[in-house]
């Protein structure tokens, strides 16, 4: 066995292929040749540095043995997540080479696929045949028969092993920590001091960007250190990464009044940022997405070696409490507060949570290490069949053999013996004897194994009533500190004259772009929506309000499609439309909470919780006079963007409204894909228009309000400090500006 062939779902950007990274570098300096193989893209290997493998693409399957220095085919192909893409990669590979197959699983896989299509499993399941399932996750049925074809499978946390088959042989291998980078050290007085950090200050770290799946967790923190401040213990927060979404809600500017927000920095600057912190948070509870995770921020906070909070899920139960890390049921900003101060008042706790934390990524967290592990996981599968082998092969190192009486001991003690024929009884008696110590052995093991199975079930009482208690504790305190309060934008005088100023019938434009006269005008009379932070929506948000204005009468009934914040919907209720909101609500993490918050901030709002579809349920035909959408289409492709029009033109009354802003990439990375959509959308509007509208006019329409679009002076452009809101965490070369304008289009129906 030389050849390692590591099959990644997406390119260099993910934190999957860090670790693919890792290992495949360790496997070479332990004797292995590894090569790489990503969908597309592979030029974006060079994110990484140091790389020591060799790097391929899918389209390249034909000529794979030329990657590998002796010329010959994989030994083993290690699948990195049996995603779609990779499963059916998988499949063209076994029909050209031989080779054992390998596959990694890293998330629950069954809860990703339920997100994605918004369905349960069960009935994803029975409909399988009529459901389109996008490559970039796994296939609601052929991943489950992809795992049973396996030789092995690698897991990142031992709960993942409820999906391997029994068949087939597992092993949980742990990613590790870059110690080169992440280690002790001491606090940068100067850097402090810089940041403007009062001295004697409680300091937070949290590195990472706050997105749809864990803002929820991330405003715990922000609330945490609002609520020590509030009760006399000066604390602050060090922030680092990119909000791509709003989660901090109208205590915004409170929360945030004792955070430093850094933004992206450069990866060789994080460890000093980090040092800084005096606790180190991983925010979150036990669900069905953390359960199977391995949150990848763990391994450096652990190797700073700082007391570390976290949740009883994934890697935390692995570890022990007051030692390793400080283990909550649920990390919360009450439980934070809470844990905080009781470690701050307990220095020998604190200390033992510090040494603990490195000690932990020391012994377990090394990329050498856990790579030998995966060397010996490969060679045992690659010797031997696999119905030879143990199901299980566990990560930690092998335990030394029972001193029990077993047959090969009795062998050799009658091996020993002078006379055979006078050892006769003796041996009959040393077998007596062996049948009863296996006698006793069984029941020991089963006494064990239900004193432990004892134990275990009064452990996960206690976790849920830690839990249910914690809950309750939180529920009480949003109750008493953060009630939410309806949120109005408009007195009567401003209703009145924004009624007066846009409420003037104008003829409705297909095709047409967003300007800064437009965005100049709506930062005069619509400033409630018009915030000057370079986002893109300060320019669409104003836009749909007035054009619906001029569209509209007043009362009429609109429908938002993928609404989101709900802060345009609730601004025409107060102009005197009725509004219908259409949007899953279902990130991540706990999606229903900010759902609740959107129920109470905005009353009148009906929110349907559903994807827009032909096929929605609780809509009457052709009930709505407008339908719209602010930056939603361009984020729906092929047939369910077919869908969203189908039901545009279901639910919209005869001359009804259809009015969309949509982002589009004029110049930059996406430029082609952007404009193929785009053109799809236009097309579309316009055929709900004339369902007779010829494709060739389009093409001569399109090209003549590109053009102009280019050559207006007037022309609106996402900002530089819009496109560091939308670039994340990600570094700006693998994210860097783009020319991106909003399109503005609107029709009737006919």
């Amino acid at each position: 066995m030389q050849n390692i062939l590591f099959v990644l779902y997406n390119d260099f950007h993910s934190q999957s292929a860090i670790h693919v990274h890792h290992f495949a570098n360790n496997l070479i300096a332990q004797g292995l040749d590894c090569v790489v193989c990503v969908p597309r893209d592979k030029h974006t290997v060079a994110l990484l540095q140091n790389t020591s493998y060799t790097v391929t693409e899918f389209s390249e399957i034909s000529n794979l043995k030329d990657f590998f220095r002796n010329g010959k085919e994989p030994d083993i192909v290690h699948a990195w997540t049996p995603r779609e893409v990779n499963r059916i990669y998988c499949e063209k590979l076994k029909s050209i080479y031989n080779f054992k197959l390998v596959i990694h699983l890293e998330d629950n896989e069954e809860y990703i696929i339920e997100k994605n299509i918004k369905k349960p499993l069960k009935e994803i399941l029975a409909s399988i045949d009529s459901i389109e399932i996008p490559e970039r996750i796994s296939h609601p049925k052929l991943y489950r028969e992809f795992l049973a074809s396996a030789d092995g499978v690698t897991v990142i946390i031992e709960k993942l092993k409820e999906f391997v088959p029994d068949s087939v042989p597992s092993l949980t291998l742990w990613p590790g920590a870059d110690t080169k980078h992440f280690f002790i050290r001491r606090k940068n007085s100067q850097l402090a001091e810089s940041f403007g950090i009062p001295k004697d200050s409680i300091i937070f770290c949290y590195t990472g960007n706050v997105h749809a799946g864990n803002k929820h967790e991330v405003r715990s923190i922000y609330l945490a250190v609002a609520l020590m401040n509030r009760e006399g213990l000066p604390a602050v927060l060090i922030r680092t990464g990119m909000d791509t979404c709003e989660f901090l809600g109208e205590g915004e500017q409170w929360l945030k009044k004792h955070s430093i927000e850094l933004g992206y920095i450069d990866y060789s600057k994080m460890p000093d940022v980090m040092a800084l912190a005096d606790f180190l948070i991983q925010p979150g509870r036990s669900d069905k997405f953390n359960d199977y995770r391995f949150p990848s921020k763990l391994p450096e906070f652990l190797a700073m070696g700082k007391p570390v909070i976290l949740p009883a899920t994934n890697i935390a139960l692995m570890m022990e409490h007051k030692k390793d890390g400080f283990i909550l049921p649920v990390v919360d900003a009450a439980s934070i507060v809470d844990a905080v101060k009781l470690i701050l008042n307990d220095q020998d706790l604190y200390e033992k949570l510090s040494c603990g934390s490195v000690n932990f990524a020391r012994n377990n967290l090394n990329w050498q290490t856990n790579s030998e592990s995966l060397k010996s996981f490969y060679e045992k599968i690659w010797s031997s069949k696999a119905t030879t082998l143990s199901r299980s092969l566990e990560f930690q190192t092998p335990q030394p053999p029972n001193e029990e009486v077993t047959g090969e001991k009795i062998a050799e003690i009658e091996t020993m013996q002078p006379c055979a024929g006078e050892l006769e009884n003796k041996n009959a008696k040393l077998r007596q004897t062996q049948g009863e110590l296996e006698n006793t052995n069984t029941q020991l093991r089963q006494t064990q194994g239900e004193l432990e199975q004892t134990k275990i079930q009064l452990h996960q009482t206690q976790e849920k009533l830690a839990v249910l208690q914690s809950q309750l504790h939180a529920i009480e305190a949003e109750k008493q500190q953060f009630s939410i309060l309806p949120t109005r934008l408009l007195e009567s005088e401003s209703k009145q004259f924004l009624i007066e100023r846009y409420g003037k019938p104008t003829s409705p434009k297909a095709m047409s772009y967003a300007t800064a006269r437009d965005f100049c005008d709506s930062a005069d009379y619509l400033p409630q929506l018009c915030k000057p932070n370079g986002d893109l929506k300060n320019v669409q948000r104003p836009w749909i309000v007035k054009e619906i204005l001029s569209q509209v009468p007043l009362g009429g009934k609109l429908l938002e499609v993928g609404g989101g914040i709900p802060a345009v919907a609730g601004f025409l209720i107060e102009l005197g439309y009725e509004v219908t909101i259409v949007d899953p609500y279902e990130g991540a993490g706990n999606g229903p909470i900010e759902y609740e918050k959107y129920r109470q901030q905005y009353p009148d709002v009906k929110i349907i919780r559903a994807l827009f579809e032909p096929n929605i349920q609780g809509i009457n035909p052709a009930s709505f006079d407008c339908i719209f959408s602010i930056s939603v289409l361009e984020h729906i492709f092929g047939e369910a963007l077919q869908d969203v029009f189908r039901g545009i033109r279901k639910f919209l009354r005869p001359q009804g409204k259809s009015i969309h802003c949509v982002d589009h990439v004029l110049r930059g990375a996406g430029t082609e894909g952007h404009e193929e959509n785009l053109k799809v959308i236009l097309l579309n509007q316009l055929q709900l228009q004339n369902p007779a509208y010829a494709v060739d006019n389009f093409e001569y329409e399109y090209k003549r309000m590109i053009g102009r679009l280019k050559y207006d002076l007037e022309t609106y452009y996402l900002s530089a400090e819009g496109h560091n809101f939308w670039r994340g965490g990600a570094a700006y070369d693998v994210f860097p500006f783009r020319k991106v304008v909003s399109i503005e289009t609107c029709v009737s129906i006919s």
